[in-house]
Formats: C-alpha cells, sequence, structure tokens
C-alpha cells in the first residue's frame, strides 16, 4: 500500500472537508465538557451513562452520513484507482485506514481543547450554583476522556464496516457517471401555489395557536403531540412554498437577471425541502426543551424561595403535638427557634374533592396524586393567619359562615374557580358556609413536603372544632443557622420524627440547586447535540447539492464567468438553505412552548424572553460557524476542479 497516497489524501479530506474533521473536534468538546461535571461540580444526580448511548447514537448516524457524503464525493478518485489497477480489497482497505488516522487525529485536537473548555466551564457552573469559585481546582476526568475514546473507538468499527458494504457494492459503470447521486428539480409554478401552501401553513400556525393557548381548556398529551405534528407539515409547506417562490420570481421579467442565482438554489429544491423540514423540526424540539428547562428553573427557585419561607419544617402524621414530644425529647425549642408555629391540618370525609371538581374532570388524570374521593385539605383561620404573622404575609378576616379556597396549581385553581362563581356553598361538621372570593386564590401557602398545594380551604376557627387531625406541622426560623445540623441530629436520634419527614431551607435549597443543574445540563447536552448534529447534515447536504451542480459551474468558468459572480451564487445558497429553518422555527417556537406551559403548568411558567436570547445566542453562531465553513469547503472544491489540481496521483 502506497503510504504517500495515505497521507496525501488524510491531509485532503482535513482540508476539502474539513466540516467533517471540526464536527468531529466539536463533539469530543462538548462530551468533555458535560462529562467532566462529576468530577470537578460533584452535584449530578443524572445517569450519565444512558445520556452518553443516546448523544453517542445521535452522532453515530451524523457519521455515518457524512462518510457517505465524502465517498461519493470521491467516486472519480475510486475510479481513477480502480483504472489505475488498484484492486477493489486495496481500495476499501485504504479507505479504512484514512478514516482511522482522521478520527483519531480529531481526537487528540479535541481532547486538549475539551479540556480547556471544560475548566472554563466549570467556573461558569460553581458561579451559577455557589456564586463563587471557591473550592475550585484544576481536574482531568479520566473517565471522560476514557469513555469518549471508547466512543470514537467503537464508530470507527463501524464507519469502516459502513464504508466497506459501500464501496463494495458501487460498480465502476456508475462511477463513470457524474450525476450519481441525481435529485428532483423543483416544479415551475407561478406565485399561486405557493401563496396557497403559505396561507395552508400560516392558517395552521393560527388554528394551533387558538386552541393550544386561548380556546381549549385543558392540554392533553394527545393535543401536544397532534399540535407538534401539524407544526411540522406548516413548516414542510412553508419551506417548499418558499422554494416555489424563488423558482416563480425566477421566470419572471424581474428575476430574469438573477436567473443563474435562483436555479443554482431552486434546482435541489425538491429533496432539501425534506432535509431542512427534519433540521427545522429538530431545532424547534432543542427550542422547546431549553425554554422548557427554564420554566422548570424559575418554578423551583419560586418553590424554594417563596413558597418555602422558613428554615425548619417538620411533619407529623396524626394528632400529635410536635413541640411537647421534642421538649420530652430534652429538645429545648425555644434553644433553637426564635419562631416557630404548628398549623394543624383537617380532614371531613363529607368535604372531597368531587364537592369542588366533576367526577370525570381532566384534573384527575392529569394528577395523579388524589381522586374525586380524596379529601380536601382544611385549615382553620387563626392557624392560618399565625403562619402569616411569621412569615409577613397578610392575614385573612373570614366571617362565620365564611371560607377561602386556595391553591396554586393552575389548572386546579381554574375548576375550582369554576365552581366558586356559581352555587359556592359547602357544608362542613354542620356548618353551611359561602365563599368569601369568587375566585380561587394562590396565598402561597407551602404545606407538605410535595412542595405544592392542590387545594386547602381555610374556615373559621369553630367550624374544625370536633374534626380529625391528619397532619400536625412545626414550622419556624433557627436562632442560629450553624446549629441546624445538631438539631437534625438530635431530632433523628430521640424523637420518632421520621427523617423525611424534616425539612430545612439549606435542604431545600441543595435539592433545589442539585435538580436545576440536572436540568440545564440535559437540556443543554441533548440540544447541543440535536442542534450541531443537524446542522452538520445539513451542511453536508449542502455541499451534495453544490457537488451535483459542478457541470453547471463547469460550464459557467467556460463561458468566462469571474470567480467573485460563481461565488455569489455560493452565498445566495447557502444563506437560503440556513435562514429558511431558522425563520420556520421561530414562526413556530411562541405556540409550542406556550402550550407545553399550560401541559406542564405544575413545573411553573416559562420565561419566553429569556429562552429566546438564549436560544438565539446559542443557535445564531453555530449556524454562521458551519455556513462560513460550508461556502469556504464549497468554493474550494468547485475552484479546484477547474485548476485541475484535484486528486494527483
Amino acid at each position: 500500500m502506497p503510504i504517500e497516497l495515505v497521507i496525501r489524501n488524510i491531509k485532503r479530506s482535513i482540508r476539502d472537508y474539513r466540516i467533517y474533521f471540526y464536527t468531529l473536534i466539536i463533539f469530543v468538546v462538548i462530551f468533555l465538557v458535560f462529562n467532566s461535571f462529576d468530577e470537578s461540580v460533584s452535584t449530578l444526580n443524572l445517569n450519565i451513562t444512558q445520556v452518553n448511548i443516546f448523544v453517542s447514537l445521535i452522532f453515530a448516524f451524523l457519521l455515518l452520513y457524512a462518510n457517505l457524503f465524502m465517498i461519493r464525493q470521491r467516486r472519480a478518485e475510486f475510479m481513477t484507482l480502480a483504472l489505475l489497477g488498484m484492486s477493489l480489497r486495496r481500495i476499501i482497505f485504504t479507505i479504512c485506514i484514512e478514516t482511522c488516522v482522521v478520527i483519531i487525529l480529531s481526537l487528540f485536537v479535541g481532547i486538549p481543547s475539551g479540556l480547556l473548555f471544560s475548566q472554563i466551564v466549570n467556573l461558569f457552573v460553581r458561579y451559577f450554583l455557589y456564586g463563587s469559585a471557591a473550592g475550585y481546582c484544576f481536574k482531568i476526568s479520566c473517565n471522560a476522556i476514557l469513555n469518549i475514546s471508547m466512543i470514537y473507538l467503537i464508530l470507527i468499527f463501524f464507519v469502516c464496516l459502513f464504508n466497506t458494504l459501500f464501496v463494495g457494492r458501487i460498480k465502476l459503470y456508475l462511477l463513470l457517471k457524474e450525476d450519481y447521486v441525481g435529485s428532483k428539480r423543483m416544479p415551475q409554478t407561478g406565485y399561486k401555489e405557493p401563496t396557497i401552501l403559505l396561507a395552508i401553513s400560516l392558517l395552521i400556525i393560527v388554528i394551533n395557536r387558538f386552541l393550544l393557548v386561548d380556546i381549549l381548556s385543558r392540554i392533553s398529551p394527545i393535543a401536544v403531540v397532534i399540535a407538534f405534528f401539524t407544526a411540522i407539515i406548516s413548516m414542510f409547506l412553508m419551506i417548499r412554498a418558499a422554494f416555489l417562490y424563488l423558482g416563480a420570481f425566477a421566470a419572471s421579467d424581474k428575476g430574469l437577471k438573477y436567473a443563474f442565482e435562483v436555479r443554482f438554489i431552486t434546482d435541489s429544491g425538491h429533496e432539501l425541502t425534506y432535509f431542512m423540514t427534519a433540521v427545522s423540526v429538530i431545532i424547534l424540539m432543542s427550542f422547546v426543551l431549553i425554554a422548557g428547562s427554564f420554566g422548570i428553573i424559575n418554578n423551583m427557585r419560586k418553590l424554594s424561595m417563596v413558597n418555602v419561607p422558613y428554615d425548619v419544617m417538620m411533619l407529623s402524621i396524626g394528632d400529635s403535638d410536635i413541640d411537647d414530644e421534642l421538649n420530652t425529647a430534652g429538645i429545648d425549642t425555644g434553644r433553637y427557634f426564635s419562631s416557630y408555629v404548628q398549623p394543624v391540618i383537617y380532614n371531613v370525609n363529607s368535604l372531597k374533592y368531587s364537592t369542588f371538581c366533576d367526577e370525570d374532570s381532566y384534573i384527575y388524570d392529569e394528577y395523579i396524586f388524589f381522586d374525586p374521593d380524596t379529601p380536601v385539605n382544611i385549615m382553620s383561620e387563626s392557624r392560618y393567619n399565625e403562619i402569616a404573622d411569621m412569615s409577613g404575609m397578610d392575614p385573612i378576616d373570614l366571617g362565620d359562615d365564611q371560607y377561602v379556597l386556595t391553591s396554586d396549581i393552575a389548572s386546579i385553581q381554574s375548576e375550582f374557580s369554576s365552581f366558586l362563581s356559581g352555587d359556592n356553598t359547602i357544608n362542613i361538621n354542620g356548618f353551611k358556609l359561602n365563599a368569601k372570593n369568587t375566585e380561587c386564590t394562590d396565598l402561597s401557602l407551602f404545606l407538605g413536603l410535595s412542595k405544592s398545594n392542590p387545594g386547602l380551604v381555610i374556615v373559621p376557627d369553630h367550624v374544625v372544632r370536633g374534626a380529625v387531625i391528619i397532619r400536625t406541622y412545626l414550622m419556624g426560623y433557627l436562632k442560629d443557622p450553624a446549629k441546624e445540623v445538631e438539631l437534625l441530629t438530635l431530632v433523628s436520634e430521640k424523637t420518632s420524627i421520621a427523617e423525611g419527614n424534616v425539612t430545612t431551607s439549606t435542604m431545600l435549597s441543595k435539592e433545589y440547586r442539585d435538580m436545576t443543574f440536572d436540568i440545564l445540563y440535559l437540556s443543554f447536552y441533548t440540544s447541543c447535540v440535536f442542534v450541531i448534529c443537524s446542522i452538520a447534515v445539513l451542511s453536508f447536504k449542502e455541499m451534495i447539492t453544490i457537488g451535483s451542480r459542478s457541470s453547471m459551474l463547469k460550464s459557467l468558468m467556460l463561458m468566462g464567468f469571474p470567480d467573485e459572480e460563481i461565488r455569489r451564487y455560493f452565498i445566495c445558497h447557502i444563506t437560503t438553505i440556513y435562514s429558511i429553518p431558522a425563520i420556520a422555527t421561530f414562526l413556530h417556537s411562541g405556540y409550542m412552548i406556550r402550550a407545553i406551559n399550560r401541559f406542564v403548568e405544575m413545573v411553573g411558567q416559562f420565561d419566553i424572553s429569556s429562552s429566546y436570547m438564549v436560544f438565539s445566542l446559542f443557535l445564531f453562531p453555530i449556524m454562521t460557524a458551519f455556513s462560513m465553513l460550508t461556502y469556504k469547503t464549497s468554493s474550494d472544491l468547485c475552484f479546484r476542479v477547474r485548476s485541475r489540481s484535484y486528486g494527483k496521483y
């Protein structure tokens, strides 16, 4: 095997197919950055192995597609080698050696870059989680390096197997055909058909927006799935309409002078429509994923900062006095607490969720933690006002025959408000009570380890006399936060209060901080891989498309067209291919993230503006970088064909 041939082909592969080489390096960097957190930050609770397997499968698809592109682009080279007498087995072996060297070289370049970026990201994460870089030290994740090396070795095996199977099936007479990969040309129509398609696409957006955001009282998984698939149809119609508009413009008198540029774009428009739709769908999924993560994070901050304004909260099942139990065990509450209260929760069997919501209400299917026969929590007015006074909230003033119905879950609030707006009389222990308010209110009251208020009725004190107490709480503020660990140790050793029924603000802050990091990790890791792989596939498809137009480019060169004119064709084509999916994604993202916001409303509101800003800062630099690489690579390949310097042996 001529080693000079292999070395020359490797240099040319890195130069001519730099997108392939840079994508390999980018994946190594991303993998090392997201796999170094476990040792440097030590808060990750996810199963990293499963996430790595998932993203590796996505990247493997990109790698196989990229190799398919490179083999098709080099078919003339294979024909030349075959005519010079090299056997097909020797050709396949040469390709496998080149592939192994390029992948291993990208690994050696990517590992130092990944280690550098991982330290920068780790510093940022420590500032985000802890507010300072205290405790940071430079660490090299050997496990991450070992894992990425194993993944690339597995990828090398499958890529070589794929190259062997694909190249072995290529026949010599097919290699002689320049347009081995043909594409269906976009039909030439007027403005009527694209206008109809665009109108249908915009109509789908409007219908989905009104149905999912304004009209439907409930959002089910089926509704979200239907909206997603109709969004795919709408993006396909929008992208196809864009290509048809360009074709119609080129056929008009005004667009005659742009005929070459438009034909350069629309000749492969039929096949590019499907690729661009797939890329738009992946970008939309990533957009919704990042927006959803910001919504969940905002809600967790609310839960940890607003709904839990206490230093310590203890829970005891049944009618028991936690204060007496602590003092009996030798734990002086006055020594540890500056202030505390002991609210109790009552249940009355006659007051169930079916009292306020119909038995066929969708909330029973949406929230699995209660059913129509579940009793609603009840609290006395004085107990609530004690909590309000300690927490700095406004007290409530009820008449002898009034009650207040509260919840912090939007869908349950809607059901409760429907009941309150009608005949809202309820009966508790023989007392008939009427609602003080005609709408369900959110009093930001946190009672329970579920970290949500699915429903609480506040009634006058005399109504609950003799009612069954099902839960007792002790909530308060510590005199000295440094004694939190000491208090928890004494409670666990000397009382019967279960460890899981004791919660502190420090514990909750750490829990929510860890959950926040897990959510950000999962959303950004998968989104990075999704977006980069989809844009890289679009880049390879773009170069295949430009390569299939090589005959037209050669004709233009022979006709004396200047290089700047041909480069302008590249710029027009690449700008169109990258801008249309971005526009289609942003037009559909608004109602999709609002629909999912309603579907998962229990985990909080999405921060729409922050999501757009973060995703734009994340998406557009990537698209710009790949478009510039695509332009540089495609133009270099095109002009190298003219100079006849391509493939000297």
